[in-house]
């Protein structure tokens, strides 16, 4: 039966069970209908005896007699008088039909007194002798065959109905699941009640949305990852190869230093270019580590005060914006964006010193938010939108405007890995650049 699928399974159980309770009933049927049918046949001749006697009593011998003759002929019970006298007594084994062979006879006598029209009193026995068993068995079994036949009919479609009807939601469970295993977005179960089926197609369909949930959240950082991890690689690529230059620079100053080739006779002077180019250097590297760790940028976002934040970068870049008489202009109040603290600081550390950087003498730089943007102007050389699309780049500048042309790309770096939108155009000033704060 382990073996056996679940619908004939409970149809041959259901079925079984059935069966079993139409067998017990009809052999209860059998045995216990001649003892209910022997009490039947004793209440039908006391009934019968009672009749008799209330129509016959007063009337004159003649005609009782006659009609006690006519009805023990024309009915299964016999009526004898009975005398009072030892010579008179009537012998009712004399007078009665015994069958001797059988076993289950049934003798029933029943007595009743009436009274004749000269005021004698008789005393009527109405007796009937019969296998009476024997016939309650022969009348049981003329019908017992059919009805069972009929309800062995009505048990295996009552069983099949109902094993139908258990068995179909299961079914429907089934086949929805198989197509939930190949993870199909549509399969979800029709819930159609609100009993333990109903409720178990509810758990099964809210799991399985949370199942595709979570694997499209694993899809979507498993790309993400993928993502990163490309541009890690090209990055590391990039910095690999730029790194050569500089180094390499650095190496032809120091040899021409070491054997006092030319001009670099004079060391004092070519140290102080080389401790530049060695600065430069650091600054390049350590932008190279806080972009390889953007990931870990965004493990601990906040709600952070932009204004505090550019206030703080502001300070560190004042001595910077006064030997070029820069004014700034700082609108901002208590606007906040919710992101990491330190790459917000990363972002906004590059803008400001860009801005002061490549702002003209006597210039002016404006910080302010709009549209729920948070926008930096400074008033410089425009630049066309090859330029523009090229300072995003690895290394875009170059030795003699003494940048490290990593800037912009850590501000862009970042943006994209916390998926804020971002631009850098235009302005009638010169440049603005401005990224979305909520």
């Amino acid at each position: 039966m382990k073996k056996i699928k679940l619908f004939p399974k409970i149809f041959i159980y259901t079925f079984a069970i059935m069966s079993s309770l139409i067998i017990i009933s009809h052999l209860l049927i059998y045995f216990i209908f001649p003892i209910t049918y022997l009490a039947d046949r004793k209440e039908s001749i006391r009934h019968t005896a009672d009749r008799l006697t209330k129509t016959i009593d007063g009337k004159d011998s003649s005609f009782i007699h006659q009609t006690l003759e006519l009805f023990s002929k024309n009915d299964d019970v016999q009526v004898l008088l009975k005398t009072n006298t030892m010579d008179n007594a009537v012998d009712v084994k004399d007078k009665i039909t015994i069958n001797r062979d059988s076993q289950d006879n049934s003798l029933i006598i029943e007595e009743r007194k009436i009274h004749t029209s000269t005021g004698g009193v008789l005393v009527l026995q109405f007796i009937s002798s019969k296998d009476m068993k024997r016939e309650a068995k022969d009348i049981s079994l003329s019908f017992l065959p059919y009805t069972i036949i009929i309800s062995f009919i009505f048990s295996m479609i009552i069983s099949y109905f109902y094993t139908k009807i258990i068995v179909s939601p299961i079914v429907d469970i089934t086949k929805m699941t198989n197509h939930m295993m190949n993870l199909e977005k549509g399969a979800l179960l029709k819930v159609t009640s609100y009993d333990e089926i109903g409720s178990l197609k509810n758990q099964i369909n809210t799991l399985y949305t949370r199942l595709l949930g979570v694997i499209d959240d694993l899809d979507q950082k498993n790309k993400e990852i993928i993502n990163l991890e490309k541009r890690k690689v090209e990055f590391l690529r990039s910095t690999s190869h730029e790194l050569k230059t500089p180094l390499a620079s650095l190496r032809v100053l120091l040899e021409n230093m070491k054997y006092k080739v030319g001009k670099y006779k004079d060391r004092d002077k070519y140290l102080d270019v080389s401790l530049e180019k060695i600065d430069k250097l650091t600054s390049m590297i350590v932008d190279i580590v806080t972009i390889s760790s953007l990931q870990e940028l965004e493990n601990d976002k906040e709600h952070v005060n932009l204004n505090q934040e550019v206030q703080r970068i502001l300070e560190d870049y004042a001595l910077l914006a006064q030997n070029k008489h820069i004014e700034i202009q700082n609108f901002l109040t208590t606007e906040e964006v919710y992101m990491s603290k330190r790459a917000l600081n990363k972002i906004l550390t590059n803008l400001i010193s860009n801005a002061i950087k490549y702002s003209y003498e006597n210039g002016e730089i404006t910080i302010s938010t709009k549209n729920d943007c948070f926008f930096i102007e400074n008033t410089c050389e425009p630049l066309d939108n090859e330029k523009i699309d090229s300072s995003f780049n690895l290394f875009s500048g170059s030795e003699d405007d003494n940048s490290n042309g990593l800037g912009l790309f850590v501000v862009k770096s970042i943006l994209l890995n916390s998926a804020i939108p971002y631009g850098f155009e235009k302005s009638e000033k010169g440049m603005k650049f401005y990224f979305r704060i909520r």
